[in-house]
């Protein structure tokens, strides 16, 4: 079901990226969808797709990334605000979206490495947590 709504989502950002922007909420769902999915303790492909190192490392850094995603999509949002960007061509669009989602995950690895990560040695020292 995540998977289907992750592909509806693609194709309709395809189509028309300014969506996407307007629609913001919606696609949060089908991430959703997919915790649900993990939460049951899926067997099978969809654990091993959860293993690679990639999505292990998203989920080391997704706390960082949930404090600064709103953040810089406010900031990228008002940006585009302030241009018309209905009337860019959709490869253009794509271009922005693709480029926020850099922005993001640079903000993310910038506050996981910068603050996160030495906030829990600090607290892990201070009350002696091994």
């Amino acid at each position: 079901i995540g998977i289907g709504c992750l592909a509806a989502i693609g194709v309709i950002t395809a189509s028309s990226p300014q969506t996407l922007i307007v629609y913001y909420p919606v696609a949060t769902m089908p991430f959703l969808v997919l915790l649900v999915i993990a939460a049951a303790g899926s067997t099978g492909w969809f654990r091993s797709m959860l293993s690679f190192r990639l999505a292990m490392f998203v989920g080391t850094v997704s706390y960082s990334l949930y404090l600064i995603h709103y953040l810089v999509l406010i900031i990228i949002f008002r940006w585009a605000s302030d241009r018309d960007v209905s009337g860019w061509s959709n490869p253009v669009q794509l271009l922005v979206l693709a480029g926020s989602v850099c922005i993001v995950f640079v903000a993310t690895l910038t506050m996981y490495y910068l603050v996160e990560r030495p906030s829990r040695r600090w607290i892990r020292r201070r009350w002696e947590i091994r």
